[in-house]
């Protein structure tokens, strides 16, 4: 859903390039209304490759 363009959306990660956390605005947004509508998410990458970035 979000890109990775601070300070809307920060990932960090570890030495082999896994996502470990999740930081930002819209990550903020997204924890308090789950908390607050009672809804659990999972968040996956989507890898882009230089065809897709260039389509946009």
């Amino acid at each position: 859903i979000f890109g990775k363009s601070p300070p809307w959306q920060i990932l960090e990660r570890n030495s082999r390039g896994d996502i470990v956390r999740h930081s930002g605005i819209s990550m903020e947004i997204l924890k308090e209304m789950s908390r607050m509508l009672n809804f659990s998410y999972i968040l996956h990458e989507v890898k882009v490759n230089a065809a897709d970035s260039a389509a946009e």
